[in-house]
């Protein structure tokens, strides 16, 4: 059962009396994360406006044993991170797996580096929302970023 007090009375300035009354609607920073998602979404998770997201980039290292494949997401990483904040996912995990996880995050900008251009000067590159991907060159990639995050 749910009980209320008798609301406290107060003075006016004209000495009558009142009921004190408050109310708080304020946009806290829940709300306003959930009014983003609720605006910015497709059926595989968040899109984040590029101007609020967590992360800027977000390298997919697919199998992440390769020593080639590792040597250049690392490397890749250190370059972009000086400018971006870029998550690196070099978990051992299936394709599919790392791509749905990616979506779930929703990182605006996705990179792929896989055994198929761990030895070539491109990665692919996929944005958040679309349904293909491109092969990008590295320097390609870095005026890319600069433009679309400016």
């Amino acid at each position: 059962i749910l009980r209320l007090s008798t609301p406290k009375k107060k003075r006016n300035k004209d000495n009558s009396n009142s009921f004190a009354i408050m109310g708080c609607y304020g946009i806290g920073i829940t709300r306003l994360i959930a009014s983003l998602i609720e605006a910015n979404h497709d059926e595989f998770g968040p899109i984040w406006p590029k101007n609020v997201c967590p992360w800027q980039v977000h390298i997919c290292v697919l199998n992440s044993n390769d020593d080639q494949v590792r040597a250049k997401s690392l490397k890749l990483y250190e370059e972009l991170s000086s400018n971006f904040d870029v998550l690196l996912d070099d978990r051992n995990l299936s394709v599919g797996k790392q791509f749905a996880d990616a979506d779930l995050l929703g990182i605006p900008v996705r990179i792929v580096v896989s055994p198929r251009n761990a030895t070539e000067d491109f990665v692919e590159l996929k944005l958040r929302g679309e349904k293909s991907s491109n092969n990008v060159s590295i320097c390609d990639l870095k005026n890319f970023l600069s433009k679309f995050y400016s």
